[in-house]
């Protein structure tokens, strides 16, 4: 049985049967770099970490508008439980110990595998030291990462096309799907998707966002949108789950005086998917997303997607079988595409509904578990 180290950022909810489900293949320890991360409010009980796993002590640091961490300790740990691969995470933060990974493994000629997500407009800065730090962040892959990595376990298939094109790795080096979902584990049977409640969401016409609350995401954007329907006298409503950035949350208030607009925050578990599975549509509306999960989230309940090009989650959506992906930031084809949805028979509904469901149940936790078969094997 295979050794296997994988160096992940931090305990992400959607990750964890994903690494249950590996260690049932291989000898596998998980490396935690950070206990969590600003902005994420989810809550891991210790129970939740059944697998073998680790966290290393970490220092967290500003430099040029980027968050960096630095982990304590990688060398000993590697030689100590002697892996016979290392799967390091491509993110930004992380970047310096998956540098001193990657060192530390061609020392001691292990094989050494990157699991990225990047995409075109990953590292997008809005100011001047964002873009430095980009800058040198991609000088550093260029020169000292990708060309030294013997397989690379991506998100989609944008990140292998990026990869390609940008970076001229070459396709015999790239396994394409980490990203299934757990359905079961997380979402669970009873809001799988089924006809009934997709024929009671039909009549409801309630538009959802679910996610976190900031400017990326494209929260005006949809706002903006639901004005125009009700301007255009499209009878609707607007439910709003998640919590973040308080701008973003101003301007929710500032339009719920023109629309009506249900803002309940936060939520999770069961509680979250009651309100999602009232949704008629889900709406991300990013401006960036290295994935976007609840697109499979609403998919797996059979609920149809509008999201944009921005979105990687896109490949999952097929215009005019399950949803619509606009042009991120193109207000007219956005609201028309929620109202081509809001407007269309009943019967037409419910094949997106069951277009949806098809397509999610593609991206299940099987799926991911394959891309890292796929790529472990193909080292030998």
């Amino acid at each position: 049985m295979k050794k296997i180290l994988i160096f992940h950022n931090i305990p992400a909810p959607y990750r964890l049967p994903l690494f249950r489900k590996l260690s049932e293949f291989y000898d596998l320890t998980v490396v935690f770099l950070q206990k969590k991360e600003k902005g994420r409010l989810w809550k891991i009980k210790d129970e939740d970490l059944n697998f073998p796993h680790v966290f290393l002590p970490e220092v967290s640091f500003s430099l040029f508008n980027k968050n960096l961490t630095v982990n304590h300790g990688i060398s000993i740990l590697i030689k100590n439980l002697s892996p016979d691969v290392v799967i390091a995470i491509d993110n930004p933060p992380n970047l310096l110990t998956t540098l001193q990974a990657l060192r530390v493994c061609k020392k001691r000629k292990i094989h050494f595998l990157l699991w990225t997500g990047i995409f075109p407009g990953y590292t997008l800065g809005n100011n001047l030291f964002f873009k430095i730090g980009d800058t040198i962040i991609n000088w550093i892959r260029i020169k000292n990462l990708y060309p030294t990595v013997q397989r690379f376990i991506t998100y989609g298939k944008e990140c292998r096309y990026h990869l390609q094109n940008s970076y001229k790795v070459n396709g015999d080096r790239i396994f394409v799907g980490t990203q299934g979902y757990p359905y079961e584990d997380l979402i669970g049977r009873q809001f799988k998707y089924a006809l009934k409640p997709r024929k009671i969401a039909y009549k409801g016409n309630t538009i959802v966002y679910l996610g976190y609350l900031r400017g990326k995401k494209g929260i005006g954007l949809l706002l903006e949108s639901a004005y125009i329907l009700k301007k255009n006298s499209i009878d609707f409503n607007l439910l709003i789950i998640g919590d973040g950035h308080e701008d973003v949350k101003r301007l929710i208030e500032e339009y719920s005086k023109k629309i009506k607009i249900t803002f309940v925050g936060y939520k999770e578990g069961t509680e979250k998917y009651n309100y999602l599975k009232n949704a008629k549509i889900l709406i991300l509306p990013t401006f960036k997303d290295a994935w976007g999960w609840v697109i499979n989230e609403a998919m797996y309940m059979g609920i149809p997607v509008i999201t944009t090009d921005k979105a990687m989650a896109k490949e999952m959506v097929v215009d005019g079988k399950n949803g619509y992906a606009v042009k991120a930031g193109e207000l007219q084809s956005f609201h028309s595409a929620i109202q081509k949805i809001l407007s269309m028979p009943e019967k037409e509904y419910l094949e997106f509904c069951k277009q949806a469901f098809a397509t999610a149940s593609n991206y299940g936790i099987d799926y991911s578990v394959s891309c890292f078969r796929e790529a472990l094997e193909s080292i030998g």
